[in-house]
């Protein structure tokens, strides 16, 4: 029978177990369905609930045949015990996955198994689960591995990150979070357009963590909304701070986390950050990474409605890192597109491609009367590339480096540097 909820399933667990043979050997695996939620509004709550219930089927059938014990604990999540073999865990996700093209043959809504080969018997059933989700929670995302073994790595990794995560809010506490400042550059005329804002770490002991140490944990944990709203407003108290010391209006980036359209209502705290610092909503510019327009298309897109309807400029980021559709683009209003670096490490073989895709991008922009920015620009001859295709704006270490916000205001001081903002 599949029990109904977490502790009857550990308590007919750790039963299983001490009657068990010890000649056998058994796992404890823990089985989500990746975008179970989705399948939900795709195709109904009754289709989801009769999903549920052919695993539910599959999980009793797999216990009885090979001996073991199955539960269904909450929403989309089960767990079973079963002798050791991964011949049954590849059964399992067969049957499910049969299920799932039965339904839509190309959707991918398929199992994530987590598995913890158990060598202490006395653990609580509990703890093992635990272990057993640590290598589930690896799988998302990779379609290539659908069932992963626990490692003591992988516990190791979990704890570094609640580390991570619990020492962000003390450094949220005490302000040690601050952002630098990279210009981007018009290289006709030759002054800064703008700048984007990239957040820095600066701890009291350990000096600049990398943001590529904390940013994807609090991303994959769904905290990133907290440290962006606090550098979304130390922007603007910066702004707001060098509009009244007189210097010319310059726009300002900031970086928008695909999390924080699930976390919060972004329209509604730009505004209310444009409204706190009494900024003109033109000096702030929103930059939406490119893997979030086509994960979260019809979500995105209605926020850059509201956003670019509110005042407030938006622009897509690392545009071609991912799976850009240029059919895309003109459905999804933008004010400017920011071009890949990527796309400028060409090697001699494909230097005349890269640039024909580069001169078409371009072109297909101001055709659009769309803004192109291109980034990583490192070199003089990504510079000569970028005049011979028409683009005139870049960011890059050619021209800047990011800065703290003292050197940049001392270049907003000088104002034949600075090009206002329309």
């Amino acid at each position: 029978m599949l029990t109904g909820n977490y502790q009857t399933f550990f308590s007919k667990a750790e039963a299983f177990l001490k009657d068990a043979g010890t000649e056998a050997g058994y796992c404890m695996v823990a089985i989500d369905i990746e975008h179970f939620k989705l399948f939900n509004e795709w195709y109904g709550i009754l289709a989801g609930d009769k999903f549920l219930s052919h695993i539910e089927k599959v999980l009793v059938e797999m216990t009885e045949k090979y001996s073991g014990v199955s539960g269904y604990l909450f929403a989309d999540d089960f767990a079973v015990l079963l002798p050791n073999c991964h011949e049954y865990l590849v059964e399992i996700q067969e049957k499910v996955i049969d299920y799932v093209r039965s339904v839509e043959e190309n959707v991918g809504f398929f199992p994530a198994i987590g598995v913890y080969v158990i060598e202490d018997r006395t653990m609580p059933a509990s703890a093992m689960y635990d272990r057993a989700v640590i290598a589930l929670s690896s799988i998302k995302g990779n379609y290539a591995n659908r069932i992963v073994y626990y490692q003591n790595e992988m516990h190791e990794r979990l704890a570094d990150e609640h580390r991570v995560i619990r020492d962000v809010q003390v450094a949220l506490k005490n302000k040690e979070f601050t952002f630098y400042l990279q210009p981007k550059y018009n290289i006709v005329t030759g002054k800064i357009i703008g700048a984007e804002s990239l957040v820095r770490w600066i701890h009291p002991e350990k000096g600049i963590i990398s943001p590529g140490r904390f940013i994807p944990i609090l991303e994959r944990n769904g905290l990133i909304g907290k440290l962006d709203f606090y550098i979304w407003e130390a922007v603007c108290q910066n702004l707001r701070r060098w509009l009244d010391a007189g210097h010319k209006a310059v726009t300002v980036s900031v970086n928008l986390s695909r999390v924080d359209i699930y976390t919060m209502n972004v329209v509604e705290c730009f505004e209310g950050l444009a409204e706190k610092y009494r900024l003109p909503k033109k000096l702030i510019e929103i930059e939406i990474t490119e893997s979030a327009y086509v994960e979260e298309y019809d979500r995105v897109k209605s926020i850059i409605n509201d956003l670019r309807g509110a005042g407030f400029k938006v622009s897509m980021d690392d545009f071609g890192s991912g799976y850009s559709s240029l059919n895309m683009l003109k459905d999804i209003n933008v004010d400017v597109l920011k071009i890949d670096m990527n796309f400028l490490k060409m090697d001699e073989g494909s230097v005349n491609k890269g640039t024909g895709i580069i001169e078409a991008i371009v072109n297909m922009a101001h055709r659009m009367n769309v803004m192109v920015i291109a980034e990583g620009v490192e070199t003089e001859n990504h510079v000569r590339l970028l005049r011979e295709v028409g683009c005139t704006l870049a960011q890059g270490y050619y021209y800047y480096k990011p800065m703290p916000i003292e050197e940049f205001e001392a270049i907003v001081a000088e104002e034949d540097k600075i090009e206002a903002a329309e």
